[in-house]
């Protein structure tokens, strides 16, 4: 096949500089952005490549394809190994995450928006540095502020959560039982998780006593 870009490069060295910028890449690559890597050039005869160059990567068998999104081209996983990425996803993120980190995640998750005395009363240990850490970790964010004296802050999930475990949305959660069972595959985790204490069930509802403020 005959060279249509007008720089010293074959078709096929062409091919490898897309997939190497798109494998590197976060964002979608357009042809503008290509063209300036080059120094040579025209926009359209670079979108005319990638064109090309979106046909051939898509034709082998492999697990990777190009999309076009935003006007630009991105190397992604094919649709049918979501699932699996999915369940990494979670595993990897289990495994970064202590007994701790854990035991509050899973409380936080079930009574968003809960504030930090709410969590440490059914802990029953202070819990200001564990969701300081899962903030750090863009787990969990904040929601706002209870309307109570001293107006504690609200926490609640955030998109990552919901990406790291493999949720579509909080109405997939699971139910209690089976998101303790997740959470206790981590290797710090434990069986027992609290999502019970004195009888009181971590997910009873979001308005648990104001004054609730640890033991």
């Amino acid at each position: 096949m005959q060279a249509r870009i007008t720089i010293d490069m074959d078709d096929q060295k062409f091919f490898q500089l897309c997939e190497a910028l798109l494998f590197v890449s976060p964002d979608p690559v357009k042809a503008e952005d290509i063209q300036r890597c080059l120094g040579k050039d025209t926009v359209e005869n670079i979108q005319e490549m990638l064109q090309e160059f979106k046909i051939v990567m898509n034709s082998r068998q492999s697990a990777l394809e190009v999309v076009s999104v935003a006007g630009g081209y991105q190397l992604v996983t094919r649709s049918s190994f979501t699932p699996y990425i999915r369940r990494m996803n979670t595993i990897q993120a289990q495994a970064r995450l202590s007994r701790a980190a854990l035991e509050t995640l899973a409380i936080i998750t079930y009574r968003q928006p809960v504030t930090i005395p709410e969590i440490e009363h059914i802990r029953g240990v202070d819990c200001s540095g564990v969701v300081k850490n899962l903030l750090d970790k863009d787990l969990v964010t904040i929601l706002g502020k209870r309307k109570v004296p001293g107006n504690p802050l609200l926490y609640g999930t955030t998109t990552k959560f919901l990406i790291d475990f493999g949720l579509a949305d909080l109405q997939s959660l699971p139910e209690i039982e089976a998101f303790r069972k997740v959470l206790s595959r981590s290797e710090e985790a434990g069986p027992e998780l609290p999502f019970q204490k004195n009888g009181e069930s971590v997910i009873q509802n979001n308005n648990t006593p104001e004054n609730g403020e640890g033991e």
